[in-house]
């Protein structure tokens, strides 16, 4: 469809929602991840978008649907070609790590998702962090629990990995990469508003003193 209304195309391949994000933000004008993020295995959809910013929401999805149904398309001979930008999302991501002399042992469960390409390579590039993982081979039938960890139900061979082998925290993934559950090194699951109560403090911290 899109090649035929004469856009060109680039094909990133199986990759998590932020590393098609990142790719649009550095090189693309806008970017559709086939995804249903942390929905059971039978459902699919879009994410979707065209400013480098942000992903459709609210009037952007309303005026996409107007554009659907009254059949408001452009014609021509889009061209396709295919990138591999994993390496340099790693890297990105790497580079922007501060452990300072802080060392911690950390079990990551990637729920089969797509986080598997990349988590594997990006917690062996921290020499601070000694990291276990589980379920981190991507398989879109969930074949060990249900992707969302926001469920704590789900965290629930996290939580027993993390007790076992006496972790620091452990780490879920959703289906596409762009939540995350944390659990303790008691194994208690950290509710998410708490959890980005303590990412929102860094954030204003960075944006006040740099």
């Amino acid at each position: 469809g899109l090649l035929s209304s004469g856009c060109d195309v680039v094909d990133l391949g199986i990759l998590p929602t932020p590393g098609v994000q990142y790719g649009v933000r550095k090189y693309y004008d806008g970017g559709v991840m086939i995804t249903a993020s942390h929905n059971p295995k039978e459902y699919n959809g879009f994410k979707m978008s065209y400013n480098g910013i942000h992903n459709m929401f609210g009037k952007d999805v309303s005026d996409l649907y107007y554009v659907i149904i009254n059949g408001i398309y452009s014609e021509g001979n889009g061209m396709i070609e295919y990138a591999d930008i994993k390496e340099d999302y790693v890297k990105m991501i790497h580079n922007h790590i501060d452990m300072g002399n802080n060392k911690l042992k950390v079990v990551y469960d990637c729920g089969n998702g797509t986080t598997s390409i990349v988590a594997h390579d990006i917690f062996k590039s921290n020499e601070y962090i000694e990291y276990i993982p589980i379920f981190d081979e991507s398989d879109g039938t969930f074949p060990n629990h249900h992707p969302d960890p926001a469920v704590e139900e789900n965290l629930k061979q996290l939580k027993e990995k993390v007790l076992e082998v006496k972790a620091d925290c452990g780490i879920a993934f959703d289906g596409d990469g762009d939540r995350v559950g944390v659990v303790d090194n008691q194994g208690n699951m950290i509710p998410i508003d708490k959890f980005m109560i303590i990412i929102c403090v860094q954030l204003f911290r960075l944006l006040l003193f740099g």
